[in-house]
C-alpha cells in the first residue's frame, strides 16, 4: 500500500480473510485482519478471530499475522465475511445487525444446500434493511468441505 509513518501520511488499511484448503491432508489455514472465520460442524459455530490489525502500515509496525491451521471434517461449513453485513443498520429502531445475530443466522442456515443458504442469508438482509441505504459493502463466502 506504499504507505509510511509519516506524520501527514494516508494510514488506511485494508481488512481481509485468507483462506488456504488442503483436500488432501483435509486441512485450512486461515489468517484474517479484523474479519474473522466462522466454521458450523454439526450445528455448532466455532469462530475463530481475526488479528485485531488491518492490512497497512500497522501490520508492518506490529508484525506479523496469527496463521490458524483447522482439522476439517466432511459437511463442515467455512464462512469469512466482510464487517458490512453485522453493520448494516435496519430493524425497527435502526441499528446495526450486529455480529451476534449474524453467526446465529451462519449456523440456522448451515444445514440447507449452499444455494439456499445464500438466497436465506440476502433474504434476511432485505427485511432487515427495509427502506435503509446500505452503508457498507457486504460480502459473505460459504464452502461446504
Amino acid at each position: 500500500m506504499k504507505q509510511t509513518e509519516a506524520i501527514d501520511a494516508i494510514k488506511d488499511g485494508m481488512d481481509i480473510s485468507l483462506c488456504k484448503i488442503d483436500y488432501h491432508n483435509n486441512e485450512l489455514e486461515y489468517a484474517g485482519a479484523h474479519n474473522s472465520l466462522c466454521l458450523v460442524r454439526n450445528g455448532i459455530l466455532t469462530e475463530t478471530k481475526a488479528d485485531r490489525k488491518s492490512i497497512g502500515i500497522s501490520s508492518f509496525k506490529y508484525g506479523s499475522f496469527s496463521n490458524h491451521k483447522i482439522k476439517l471434517m466432511k459437511g463442515d461449513c467455512l464462512y469469512i465475511y466482510s464487517d458490512g453485513y453485522a453493520d448494516q443498520k435496519g430493524g425497527p429502531k435502526n441499528e446495526r445487525y450486529f455480529p451476534q445475530p449474524f453467526r446465529e443466522l451462519l449456523t440456522k442456515v448451515s444445514a440447507f444446500p449452499m444455494e439456499v443458504q445464500k438466497e436465506q442469508i440476502e433474504k434476511v438482509m432485505i427485511e432487515w434493511t427495509g427502506d435503509k441505504e446500505q452503508i457498507d459493502d457486504m460480502l459473505v463466502i460459504g464452502v461446504r468441505i
